[in-house]
């Protein structure tokens, strides 16, 4: 599973709170990450990139106006969405921040949350609620993938 996002300091909260939840399915063995500030120092970015968006299984697309405005969108989003149409991965966007998506790559899928409403925008109690019916689809998600 790949990590698409830009990370300012309002979303960090968030990011950390979607990976923390994904952690007992790596506990499990269900599932491996990789994210993009996993590469060493000195190492050849747009490489590393490349090897990982060209095997991963599952793209999560952590949308905010960060991410829309950045590199992103060539060297992570473009390529995953190829692979996509190719039926070679399963992108799944899922919304942090309330932005305009509309006319991202990814734009024709079904987002997380389904309702389309940013998780950043919910209360506490409703946001909790909502990361866990995404993570629910998630993991529903990497077990179908896994079993094909």
């Amino acid at each position: 599973m790949y990590y698409v996002y830009r990370q300012g300091k309002d979303d960090a909260d968030l990011i950390d709170e979607i990976k923390d939840r994904l952690t007992p399915l790596k506990r499990k063995g269900i599932m491996t990450t990789w994210e993009r500030k996993e590469i060493k120092a000195g190492g050849n970015v747009q490489k590393a990139i490349a090897g990982y968006v060209n095997t991963a299984n599952i793209f999560l697309i952590l949308v905010s106006a960060r991410l829309l405005s950045s590199d992103s969108h060539e060297l992570e989003m473009v390529p995953a969405m190829e692979r996509y149409n190719n039926n070679e991965c399963i992108v799944v966007p899922i919304i942090l921040r309330a932005c305009d998506w509309t006319d991202a790559p990814f734009a024709s899928l079904q987002v997380l949350p389904r309702d389309e409403k940013a998780l950043a925008s919910e209360n506490s109690i409703n946001l909790h609620t909502s990361l866990t019916e995404v993570m629910k689809e998630v993991k529903k998600i990497k077990i179908r993938r896994a079993s094909c």
